[in-house]
């Protein structure tokens, strides 16, 4: 049954990965996202839509096991897998969670939901476009403006693992 398991475990990363199987969980997050928000209060809808989501999946990736792996069940597959931990993949195991695990969805669909708004990683950590002025073109190549914003300093680090320290009173570049 080992064997069994772990054919099945590389199928299912196969078929989680299928454009199919991508093309449902994107599109189902990016027609619900709207309804979750941020916040520690869960609506009914979450939990529905957490149903809907966990049902549309499972259908979709058991129909392509069963046509790759004959005589495959689901539920003797978990079964097997409770005994086998350390087998999957963490990104296989995440997206699993995705599907069983209500905190690690509602995640997911806020993720869906900014990226949606604009608000991309870069804009959460403060990062902005510099912009490039043609009329700099005359003396080299287009450079960003920096307005200032980059200042190189040296890194002075302690001998002691214990006592790492950042010095900013070198700059290198001004």
């Amino acid at each position: 049954t080992g064997d069994l398991v772990d054919l099945t475990i590389g199928k299912l990363e196969e078929v989680m990965m299928e454009d199919e199987i991508l093309e449902l969980r994107v599109g189902f997050c990016q027609k619900h996202c709207d309804n979750f928000e941020e916040g520690e209060e869960n609506k009914l809808i979450y939990m529905q839509l957490f149903q809907q989501y966990q049902a549309s999946l499972e259908r979709a990736i058991v129909k392509r096991l069963e046509a790759e792996i004959p005589g495959f069940a689901l539920e003797s597959f978990i079964k097997e897998l409770s005994h086998c931990d350390d087998m999957l993949d963490s990104d296989v195991l995440d997206l699993l969670l995705s599907f069983t695990d209500f905190e690690t969805f509602k995640e997911l669909m806020l993720s869906h939901k900014m990226e949606k708004e604009g608000l991309g990683l870069s804009d959460l950590m403060g990062v902005t476009k510099a912009h490039i002025f043609s009329e700099e073109q005359e003396q080299g190549d287009l450079r960003p403006d920096l307005e200032g914003s980059i200042r190189v300093s040296s890194l002075n680090l302690s001998d002691s693992a214990d006592d790492v320290q950042l010095s900013l009173h070198k700059p290198l570049i001004m």
